[in-house]
């Protein structure tokens, strides 16, 4: 008897334990070997160079010349010089296809004398992490501010892409891939819609 009345006595501890309202979790430790998140679609929508891994441009010398100034629509970016590269793909244009843009290049100069600077302007317009030939939207030469119009083709992919924009002294440059000398290169993002 004494055996059994023991029995039901544990059986309404395990009870109340097992009713009880406070059933907070203790706290987990993290698995050692957690898998790394992934990017969600909008972050990849947003920054294609996390879907499209584009070629890396660069000046390796920037004291005959660097990009001063980008403007067109929303993007208005006196950059200064940024040592042969400014990754500036946090700033955004919306462009609307058919519909035409002017962008005004800047240079700057760091010894005072100015030089011919010649530009090379690309859109991934198929968003392909590739800069092909057709995709050039402005080329020119000055030691002056320009600016360059151009029209956005209708057959160019919705979504936001990459805007590359080559500066180099003395020469137009032809390869977007290029790692040359004097000069930068700047990177954008701009989003390319049907309408607003």
């Amino acid at each position: 008897m004494k055996k059994v009345i023991q029995l039901a006595f544990a059986s309404m501890i395990v009870l109340a334990a097992c009713t009880k309202t406070d059933m907070t979790p203790a706290p987990q430790q993290p698995a050692e070997t957690a898998p790394a998140a992934r990017p969600s679609f909008t972050a990849k929508a947003l920054k294609n160079e996390a879907v499209n891994n584009y070629c890396v441009s660069k000046g390796t010398n920037t004291t005959r010349g660097y990009i001063g100034k980008v403007s067109m629509e929303t993007i208005n970016n006196a950059s200064g010089n940024n040592g042969g590269y400014g990754n500036f793909t946090g700033m955004s244009a919306t462009l609307v296809k058919a519909d035409g843009y002017t962008i005004g290049l800047t240079p700057g100069f760091v010894q005072g004398a100015a030089y011919f600077e010649y530009w090379t302007v690309y859109i991934d317009y198929n968003q392909d992490g590739i800069f092909e030939p057709n995709e050039i939207v402005a080329k020119g030469h000055a030691a002056i501010r320009i600016n360059k119009s151009f029209t956005i083709p209708a057959t160019a992919k919705n979504g936001a892409t990459r805007m590359r924009i080559q500066m180099q002294e003395g020469a137009q440059q032809t390869d977007p891939c290029a790692v040359y000398t004097y000069g930068e290169v700047e990177d954008y993002t701009v989003n390319i819609v049907t309408s607003l």
